[in-house]
């Protein structure tokens, strides 16, 4: 009735216009996270240092928490979008955010594999910096999904560079003669990518 109709017209009008700023403000603290991770493996691999993959694996563990808090975040937008029609043109770029979100969450556990695996590494001594490289070629483009949000030309940006990354990928071509263990790390990081793509 005509009391229920007000009752949504005032619930519409107190609602924020733009919902997405929190969602993206959640975002980029992920994506700063996962960067520094990253940033944090290539230094294990170009100076073989296990307290630099410690501290990624510290970083990772830290994720759970952004990653849960980004998806509370865009759920409510996804909600206020729903009901307010100052907000309902937001809904493509929030479920563009959702994907983004998913890719995050599982590239977020790739990379607490590949630090395990750094750590176990580089206790040999011995410095990688053809892996060090992919990792901060990898790191670049995280930086640049971090700094999305509504910049298609840096959107553009940040898929060219995972694409170029994703397309080096193959063990043989960057780590010809390597040892499996080595080679493993570079095959896990391709499906790392792709998520980050998706």
């Amino acid at each position: 009735g005509p009391a229920g109709g007000a009752v949504a017209l005032l619930a519409t009008a107190l609602v924020p216009r733009n919902p997405r700023g929190a969602a993206a403000r959640d975002g980029r603290t992920l994506y700063s996270v996962l960067e520094e991770s990253v940033g944090s493996i290539a230094d294990a691999f170009a100076h073989a240092d296990p307290a630099a993959a410690d501290l990624a694996l510290t970083r990772l563990r830290r994720t759970q928490p952004l990653i849960d808090a980004w998806g509370a975040s865009l759920d409510s937008a996804v909600a206020i979008a729903r009901i307010s029609p100052w907000v309902r043109r937001h809904l493509p770029e929030l479920r563009r955010d959702g994907r983004r979100l998913r890719g995050a969450d599982l590239a977020a556990r790739h990379l607490r594999t590949l630090a395990r695996r750094s750590d176990f590494l580089v206790r040999d001594g011995r410095a990688r910096p053809e892996l060090a490289e992919l990792f901060a070629q990898l790191g670049s483009g995280i930086r640049r999904l971090g700094s999305v949000q509504d910049d298609a030309e840096r959107a553009r940006e940040a898929q060219a560079e995972l694409s170029a990354l994703a397309a080096r990928l193959d063990p043989a071509v960057v780590l010809p003669g390597a040892a499996i263990t080595e080679a493993a790390i570079v095959l896990l990081l391709r499906p790392l990518v792709v998520d980050l793509l998706d």
